[in-house]
């Protein structure tokens, strides 16, 4: 599985923190309340849907047993005049250490653009479903997708990062991430390495042209702090790095994230003067969040000189051990 963004990470521990006030019976006993939370992205041919029952209180909180694989719990994922079952599976990994790691996983290969909806039903009764806003195609100028012999610079043409595309219909947010393809010069033998660092997540367009382009630059002081903290240290056995080449992950995402981040803020602000809000879910029949993404990946760009000789030299990266470029004074390192 592809590793997930930091809003994915958010998205589900906010789940577990906070709730919205549960549907209550004839007689006023809390009732049991399906939660559904997914990122669907339609570049993925496997999805994950985590559905779960809780019973709530009137305030929003947890007041019985939490069923985190409900029995006769059947999930589809439904798209035009197709349907694909979702079977119980469990995460590849645990998500910032919550215990839970159920989920449902659907093999589909959705069509860009277009609707979905998720469908929850349980003891042969539809209990929820969700069609989030379609999230449409990205179309990239810079760094350009059908030249990838053209080095990205950091430092000639803008001081940092730079992505150039119109804008993504549907799309309210976006997220930025830099794979490093790389080798590690261990023991006289060059060992390849990848890891993949947030350049910028949740990011929001502030302007968008009359052509519909929209501008994201990153700092380069914010590029090199990003690599610096989030790309691992190497071992004492490592001479040097050096780099290979770079590629990019764009995300397009859909209001719906935004929405439920603005009634979490909310809901924090209210407790001051004890009032409690309904958390805004787009979960129809139960709470949760599901969020329509696009991705798309730029393969594999070299960087030119003095972009290497600032990811190997600046006081944000000097640590990660990568030697700067040929024509460094230097070469292979920066003193």
């Amino acid at each position: 599985m592809a590793k997930k963004i930091v809003f994915i990470v958010v998205l589900f521990l906010t789940m577990v923190l906070g709730c919205r006030k549960p549907t209550v019976d004839l007689i006023g006993e809390p009732a049991d309340t399906t939660i559904v939370y997914a990122i669907i992205d339609y570049r993925d041919t496997i999805h994950d849907i985590m559905v779960f029952k809780s019973v709530l209180s009137e305030e929003g909180s947890y007041v019985g047993e939490t069923d985190l694989f409900p029995a006769g719990t059947i999930v589809y994922l439904e798209q035009g005049g197709n349907r694909w079952q979702a079977f119980p599976d469990t995460l590849d990994d645990s998500i910032m250490g919550l215990s839970y790691r159920i989920v449902y996983r659907v093999r589909a290969k959705l069509r860009e653009g277009e609707p979905f909806t998720v469908r929850v039903y349980r003891d042969e009764r539809e209990r929820a479903y969700v069609s989030p806003e379609p999230v449409g195609s990205w179309r990239v100028i810079y760094p350009s997708p059908f030249d990838t012999t053209v080095p990205v610079s950091w430092v000639t043409f803008f001081k940092g990062q730079r992505i150039l595309f119109y804008e993504v219909p549907g799309a309210n947010e976006y997220a930025f991430q830099i794979i490093l393809k790389y080798e590690e010069l261990i023991n006289g033998q060059w060992v390849p390495r990848e890891d993949t660092v947030e350049l910028a997540d949740l990011w929001e367009p502030s302007k968008v042209s009359g052509s519909g382009q929209v501008t994201a630059d990153i700092p380069l002081n914010e590029v090199l702090g990003r690599i610096g903290a989030g790309l691992p240290d190497p071992s004492s056995e490592v001479d040097r790095r050096r780099l290979d080449r770079v590629s990019f992950l764009l995300y397009a995402i859909g209001p719906e994230f935004y929405y439920y981040r603005l009634s979490q803020r909310a809901i924090a602000s209210s407790l001051a003067s004890g009032q409690v809000l309904p958390q805004w879910t787009n979960v129809n029949g139960g709470m949760g969040v599901v969020v329509a993404r696009n991705s798309y990946k730029l393969l594999e760009y070299r960087l030119d000189a003095e972009s290497l000789d600032s990811l190997a030299c600046s006081k944000f990266t000097r640590h990660l051990k990568f030697q700067p470029s040929n024509a460094h004074p230097a070469f292979p390192y920066c003193q």
